[in-house]
């Protein structure tokens, strides 16, 4: 989740990188990848090579955890 001290810092698009940093996600690039692959987080490419995710796409994602993800992560499980 994007740390609360950084977000006034964050350009208005980023980097797969950037995205996957500590500042960010906290994730690895893959993982940024994965969730472009499946439609989870919308990104643009601009040029032949770069890819540029939005940062307002990027909060857009962000939700609570619930009760609900918990006990279907869990596999049904008590949570």
């Amino acid at each position: 989740m994007l740390q609360q001290t950084q977000p006034a810092t964050l350009p208005a698009s980023l980097s797969i990188a950037e995205v996957a940093s500590p500042a960010c996600l906290n994730c690895s690039e893959d993982s940024v990848r994965r969730m472009i692959a499946r439609g989870d987080l919308p990104a643009y490419r601009v040029g032949p090579r770069m890819i540029r995710i939005k940062r307002r796409d990027l909060e857009r994602i962000m939700r609570p955890v619930t009760r609900i993800d918990l006990a279907s992560a869990s596999g049904g499980r008590d949570v």
